[in-house]
């Protein structure tokens, strides 16, 4: 996605001003395939910043507009395949157990608990599945969803994944 206007530094906080996104309108993933392509697919067009998507959302974070978008009334649907890792059971059993209801990160007792009575914590891979990383307990802790998201999305998660690694991840050194 190109961003098709940019404001200079010297009007960052004096005046609001329009960023104009253009996507193409076929789509590409990553991980995910979409069902369906445009009979046009390849060519680029431009949409407006009412429109539902990612992109657009983080621009609007970061320049919220006075009135509220009209969103959609009918979500369009799309239909994606993408490979699945099978996890081990008995390892999330473990390090949630081995958690005793307290974040391993933060240390704070989880922050409410499910429908069957327990605390709620998330499994969280160190070396993420993804990247070839082992489905063992010496890969894995159990975090807060506050924690979980701040590990994968948050400035300094770098810094906080190493230290995490640190105190848990012995399985490293035989990697």
């Amino acid at each position: 996605m190109a961003i098709g206007s940019v404001r200079p530094p010297s009007m960052r906080a004096t005046s609001r001003w329009l960023v104009i996104l253009h996507e193409p309108t076929r789509a590409r993933a990553s991980k995910h395939r979409r069902s369906r392509e445009s009979p046009d697919a390849g060519r680029s067009t431009p949409i407006r910043a009412t429109r539902c998507s990612r992109a657009n959302a983080n621009v609007v974070r970061r320049e919220p507009t006075r009135s509220p978008p009209a969103g959609q009334t009918k979500p369009r649907r799309t239909t994606r395949s993408g490979v699945v890792t099978e996890r081990c059971p008995l390892v999330k059993a473990h390090v949630l157990t081995r958690s005793e209801g307290r974040c391993e990160a933060c240390a704070k007792d989880a922050p409410f608990h499910s429908d069957d009575g327990q605390p709620y914590l998330e499994v969280h891979h160190l070396v993420p599945l993804a990247e070839e990383g082992p489905d063992v307990v010496s890969n894995a802790v159990a975090v807060c969803p506050n924690c979980h998201r701040f590990l994968h999305h948050a400035k300094g998660r770098e810094l906080a994944t190493s230290e995490l690694l640190t105190r848990f991840g012995s399985f490293v050194a035989a990697r």
